[in-house]
């Protein structure tokens, strides 16, 4: 989800948080040199949900040539982790470039 749908995850994410449920959340964003531009339907997504819910956030880079493969999949293989051990909602915000 991105943008002002990301509201809509808000009460699972506050479920998960409080019942102890792994859950990853993936947020599509825009990317850094994009943001703070006050674009239509535009947010800030960096550690949108709350520290009380979310036991974990990674705001990853978009996709280039200069960030290797195995970072996003490092990133990944984290957040899994994460979500297991620490038993709650972890929260993954992706920039994308349009192409």
């Amino acid at each position: 989800s991105s943008g002002t749908a990301t509201g809509n995850l808000y009460p699972a994410i506050m479920e998960a948080g409080m019942d102890g449920v792994p859950m990853i959340v993936l947020t599509a964003d825009r990317p850094y040199e994009s943001r703070d531009t006050g674009a239509n339907q535009a947010l800030d997504q960096v550690k949108l949900y709350s520290s009380t819910y979310v036991r974990w956030f990674r705001d990853i880079l978009p996709p280039s040539d200069d960030v290797p493969v195995s970072l996003a999949l490092s990133d990944a293989d984290q957040a899994v982790d994460l979500s297991r051990k620490l038993r709650g909602p972890v929260h993954v915000n992706i920039q994308f470039r349009e192409n």
